[in-house]
């Protein structure tokens, strides 16, 4: 399991469960400083951790912290690692210049 699968087991695109309904009131009632029924629970699990964690505990190899801990939200955080590359002009005109800069968080290939 990516770290960007964040729908769940299921590929049924249904209704939400309560569950999942439970959690998106709780979220936004904290988002909206109003007191919910607990506090939002979450982590960050990093991948080395979530390998071995797997393995300790003798999980399926596809087992993910945040659904089996059922934590109300999932930290997806990109990136930002820098790949410094030299400024690229990818079109210019005489009322335009496009630039790709020289910092790119990240991500290789066509942009």
């Amino acid at each position: 399991m990516s770290m960007f699968d964040t729908t769940g087991k299921s590929s049924d695109q249904g209704p939400r469960s309560e569950n999942t309904l439970r959690k998106l009131r709780r979220m936004n009632m904290a988002l909206n400083h109003q007191e919910p029924d607990r506090v939002p629970i979450s982590d960050f699990f990093w991948g080395e951790f979530t390998g071995r964690w797997r393995r300790e505990l003798g999980l399926a190899p596809d087992a993910n912290p945040y659904y089996h801990y059922d934590l109300d939200w999932i930290v997806n955080v990109p990136n930002f690692d820098p790949w410094i590359r030299p400024f690229e002009t990818i079109r210019e005109t005489p009322g335009e210049v496009v630039v790709r800069t020289g910092l790119q968080r990240g991500v290789r290939g066509n942009l």
